[in-house]
């Protein structure tokens, strides 16, 4: 709901200050004009205020002319006449809603203030003949001035205000300021008929539309369009270029890299920088010259510092594997840098937004791929060609088991042209043939990388290598300081020309016939653990055999050589250890041929061998029982 209390307030000391005054009722309309204005721009904090309780024929810049308010002067310089004042009256504030009802009134000063925003419509200052508000804060489009047929003064410089006048506005117009704003556009067929000054100085015009109002408006005795304000420098990429409108074949480029001179050319609006630094721009127009016109008009471009961009180029090969991955990256990288990748819709990914990118392409042919590089004002997309090719796929073999000092026969699907490459190139014969030996001493895994053009293709083939085996022997026995062979057939599984096996004991060194034969002879007097190690550069495995060494007869004593007549008997033999087994050979003519003695008659001469077997372990001696053919039996 409408709250009506300010207004009626207002319109209350009106009436007081009319009444007062004893002025007319016309006034009335006008007086609350003027209040609006006091209201809108802080009043109480002019320099020189209204008191609104006192005649309106008193206030302070308010000029009355038969019943109606006909100028008003507030630019702190009073006498309703133009006066060029950075003065002001202090007035700050807006005129938005502000609705300009004074119809009789012929001159607004309002310069030198801090009036902001826009201007309210002013369609019904239809006596408007003068109005300045220079040096203010105005902002948003020139005012509609329509109905403002009688205006013949205009002054809105040192403003902010943007777009452009109708002409048709103001078929009285005499004098126009709109220098010191930030007017873009060009005037709406701006033909002035009767125009004696116009100041479009300090915008933003560029050649083109300074000529356009120029050639419509050549009779203008007083006519301002230099300088303007600076023109942007704009940066695509390595190219510096300025648009300064016009026909560029009339303009005259001048480039400047920190103040020194680079260049001058007539109708090329672009440069090239080789390295960073200022530059500028400086354009002169064939057209609008003093000769032509009023006055020499340069375009300088601001002051602006380029750093220019970095060559960027696609790190890719230009032939790839259709199915295998392949990686594309590019030469430029920083923080501030933002990647935007194109593969195609028959890649994996499609897109992908950072440097480094690994992809696969599931369909042969030429593939365009495309990289936009975009840091800071550098922008730049970039294309690389690749051809997707067929690639058998490459296969490193089965898995195979070998003993260490073995060796395995690895053998890789045979591509022509391609190249191989093995990793680890360790215990390899050759690490890049396509059938390399691996004779590795541990378990490994070999990495088959075949190559063809830039085609890359991987595959893994491992050679378990076993635990080796290595056996002592049995554990066995033998008769003390008799020998005995050990170890195994084989000993040890490992074979080589850098195999060691070792024999050790925890006995008599001396008893083993040789200690790094496979299978030495041992010789113990006692029983003796042996220790057979099998080395190759590193410790393969040990293994242990105990050696029992059984104690046989100590001695034995078959008995002195005899002779005896044909008949009679000799005793042989005599010592008898209970623990050992006798036997006697040949066994004629004995009386016992177990006995440890015994009796002897043979028929002849003969040999007589004593055993004695303890445990399984044997001595024997030997006698010679002799016949003496001189002798005979006595009967």
């Amino acid at each position: 709901m409408t709250n009506y209390l300010p207004y009626l307030a207002i319109w209350l000391m009106a009436c007081i200050s009319l009444t007062s005054s004893k002025a007319q009722p016309c006034l009335m309309n006008d007086s609350l004009t003027l209040v609006e204005i006091y209201n809108a721009t802080g009043g109480p904090d002019w320099i020189t205020t209204w008191d609104l309780n006192t005649p309106v024929s008193t206030w302070y810049g308010v000029t009355i002319e038969d019943c109606s308010v006909t100028c008003l002067d507030l630019d702190g310089i009073d006498g309703c006449t133009y006066a060029y004042s950075l003065l002001g009256n202090n007035l700050k504030g807006s005129f938005n809603t502000v609705p300009f009802d004074l119809p009789n009134l012929k001159a607004l000063y309002l310069s030198g203030n801090q009036i902001n925003g826009a201007i309210y419509s002013l369609s019904t200052l239809d006596s408007l003949e003068t109005l300045c508000f220079n040096n203010n804060q105005l902002s948003s489009l020139v005012p509609d001035f329509s109905n403002a047929t009688n205006l013949t003064t205009l002054m809105l410089a040192n403003n902010q205000m943007n777009g452009y006048v109708n002409d048709s506005q103001f078929p009285s117009l005499k004098l126009l300021w709109l220098n010191n704003n930030n007017i873009r556009n060009i005037l709406n067929t701006p033909t002035f008929n009767g125009l004696e000054w116009l100041d479009l100085s300090n915008n933003y015009y560029n050649f083109g539309q300074l000529a356009f109002i120029s050639v419509l408006n050549p009779n203008i005795p007083t006519y301002y369009y230099a300088p303007q304000d600076s023109l942007e420098l704009e940066q695509d990429g390595w190219t510096l270029s300025v648009s300064a409108g016009g026909n560029t074949a009339e303009n005259t480029y001048t480039w400047y890299k920190d103040g020194v001179l680079l260049n001058s050319s007539l109708g090329n609006n672009s440069i090239i920088p080789s390295d960073a630094g200022y530059y500028q721009c400086e354009v002169s127009n064939a057209l609008i010259t003093q000769a032509n016109f009023k006055q020499d008009l340069e375009l300088w471009s601001k002051n602006t510092y380029f750093t220019p961009c970095i060559p960027t180029e696609i790190i890719a090969p230009s032939t790839i594997c259709i199915n295998s991955t392949t990686q594309f990256n590019c030469s430029y990288t920083s923080d501030s840098t933002s990647y935007a990748w194109n593969f195609g819709s028959d890649a994996s990914p499609q897109v992908h937004a950072f440097r480094a990118a690994n992809v696969t392409f599931n369909s042969l042919g030429t593939k365009t791929i495309a990289l936009t590089v975009n840091y800071g004002d550098c922008v730049e997309t970039i294309y690389h060609t690749v051809e997707v090719i067929p690639f058998t796929e490459t296969y490193a073999g089965q898995d195979q088991t070998i003993y260490p000092e073995d060796s395995a026969q690895l053998t890789a699907t045979i591509i022509p042209d391609a190249t191989y490459l093995w990793e680890p190139s360790s215990y390899l014969d050759s690490w890049y043939s396509p059938t390399p030996k691996a004779a590795p001493i541990t378990t490994t895994t070999y990495v088959l990388h075949t190559t063809l053009g830039t085609c890359v293709q991987t595959d893994t083939v491992t050679v378990f290598v076993l635990p080796p085996t290595v056996f002592a022997g049995l554990d066995t026995y033998v008769c003390s300081g008799e020998g005995v062979t050990l170890g195994g057939s084989p000993t040890t599984s490992v074979t080589g020309p850098n195999v060691v096996v070792e024999w050790t004991t925890t006995g008599d060194p001396s008893t083993i016939s040789a200690i790094n034969a496979l299978n030495p002879t041992v010789t113990p007097i006692e029983n003796t653990t042996y220790t057979v190690c099998v080395t190759d550069g590193v410790l393969l495995g040990c293994d242990d055999v105990y050696v029992e060494a059984i104690q046989g007869p100590t001695a034995i004593d078959a008995g002195d050589d005899q002779l005896i007549c044909l008949g009679t008997q000799a005793s042989i033999g005599g010592i008898n250890d209970p623990f050992a087994i006798y036997s006697w050979t040949p066994t004629t003519g004995l009386s016992n041929p177990n006995a440890p003695s015994t009796l002897a008659s043979p028929s002849s001469t003969t040999v007589y061998t004593l055993t004695a077997n303890r445990f399984g372990c044997t001595i024997s001696d030997t006698v010679t029982i002799s016949i003496d053919p001189t002798c005979k039996k006595a009967p």
